[in-house]
């Protein structure tokens, strides 16, 4: 486990070099080597997502009959609503899981406020560790559970 701290006063720059301002030494103006200008880093995994992402709306506009076990009858929907509808019964049964998703995709996820009460004037400086902690590879979850 390494440990790496970070001190940073109110305004947000680093502690460190007396005169030293990070805003003139970070971010020059003209042509930077470090900076990607050629747009997407990995082209081919992104048509790679969007092929998956064709392949799984293609899939969910198929007809699916289902015979009803009470009546008899058969009812044709496309795939997605049937997932759709599995999802929304779960949902009433009590599944946090599903409600969360559903909340999520018709009323937008829930912004995390974040709290800017202190005053930018006076020299509070702000500490942040930084843990880097590897995980082992012995068939569990970081949380301790089975892979099951």
């Amino acid at each position: 486990m390494a440990e790496k701290t970070i001190t940073r006063n109110a305004g947000g720059k680093r502690g460190g070099k007396k005169g030293h301002d990070p805003a003139k030494t970070c971010f020059k103006k003209g042509h930077d080597p470090k900076r990607n200008t050629s747009g997407q880093r990995n082209k081919a995994a992104v048509q790679q997502t969007k092929l998956f992402r064709d392949i799984l709306v293609a899939i969910g506009e198929e007809e699916l009959t289902v015979e009803n076990k009470e009546t008899g009858a058969k009812i044709a929907k496309k795939k997605i609503e049937w997932l759709g509808q599995k999802l929304w019964s779960t949902a009433l049964n009590g599944n946090m899981t599903a409600i969360t998703i559903i909340l999520e995709r018709t009323e937008g996820k829930v912004t995390q406020p974040i709290d800017h009460s202190g005053d930018l004037k006076t020299n509070n400086t702000v500490t942040v560790k930084v843990i880097h902690v590897q995980s082992k590879k012995n068939g569990k979850k970081e949380n301790g559970s089975d892979n099951k």
